[in-house]
């Protein structure tokens, strides 16, 4: 209980992450609960109801086919978030150490390593995803292959610099004069020293990921019908725009208020984790 009002007491000092930390536990909740909260099927098809204004049986109306718009929305969260965190996860963990390996070893493999990681970046992000989707083929594990690639350079970057700013300090040397293996003393010494970037940076990625994957699954080759996706949805409805333009609104509104619920905890996060502002919590 002293660790959970230690929690509170310290969001409560910092009024962003305080926000995010509502607004993502929101989001976490309906996309694990998304198959109760939904109301209707949301593949279910009604074409009697075809572009069903908003009412009480459907609070925002219906799309094409008849579907439950909210219903689709509502799944659409733990497609989106799914899609997000596991792409942070991939990039937080592979780009970690990528990142502090390179910057432990220094030299030549250093040099080479993060060139590797400017080749990366040169592409730009979405057009990567792009190729090497069009040779992956479109599915979500693809999705997720495919914006871990284009994501894991910036997070390696940040794993480096967090890295360079402890390789040498006292613990470090202590530890290889011990004779530590490589691993040991990445995990165990480096890693907790230098995760406060990385977790930042993650937290912010989230909201990135989930627009990237939407753009992706609005250009036909990310998440394929009939899946209940943010993107899906707008690509859909964009032929419907002026006969049903609410269809393109909520998702818009989805996809917007997860990006700024990600960035205000990220945002948190970097306040908390400041090292002038540790000693005070």
């Amino acid at each position: 209980m002293s660790c959970i009002r230690t929690v509170f007491s310290t969001l409560r000092r910092y009024p962003s992450a305080m926000v995010g930390s509502v607004l993502v536990s929101i989001l976490l909740i309906v996309a694990i609960f998304a198959p109760f909260i939904a109301p209707h099927d949301p593949l279910k098809l009604n074409p009697r109801e075809r572009f069903a204004p908003p009412s009480v049986e459907h609070v925002m109306g219906t799309d094409e086919y008849g579907r439950d718009v909210f219903s689709r929305i509502i799944l659409g969260t733990r497609t989106s978030l799914g899609i997000g965190l596991s792409v942070t996860l991939v990039c937080a963990v592979a780009g970690g150490l990528i990142g502090l390996t390179s910057g432990y070893l220094g030299g030549r493999a250093d040099e080479l390593i993060m060139r590797a990681m400017d080749i990366l970046m040169a592409f730009p992000g979405i057009l990567f995803a792009l190729l090497i989707l069009s040779m992956l083929g479109s599915s979500i594990v693809n999705v997720i292959v495919a914006i871990s690639i284009t994501g894991i350079p910036k997070t390696a970057r940040v794993a480096r610099s967090s890295c360079l700013n402890v390789r040498g300090e006292e613990f470090i040397e202590a530890a290889k004069a011990r004779g530590e293996r490589t691993w040991y003393i990445l995990l165990v010494e480096l890693l907790p020293n230098a995760v406060q970037p990385i977790i930042v940076e993650a937290s912010i990625k989230v909201g990135f990921v989930i627009l990237t994957a939407s753009s992706l699954s609005f250009l036909g080759l990310g998440t394929q019908p009939p899946t209940p996706d943010w993107g899906l949805i707008i690509g859909s409805a964009r032929e419907y725009i002026f006969e049903a333009p609410m269809l393109i609104v909520w998702p818009i509104l989805a996809i917007a208020f997860t990006t700024i619920s990600f960035n205000l905890l990220g945002d948190g996060l970097r306040d908390i984790l400041d090292p002038r502002e540790l000693g005070r919590v």
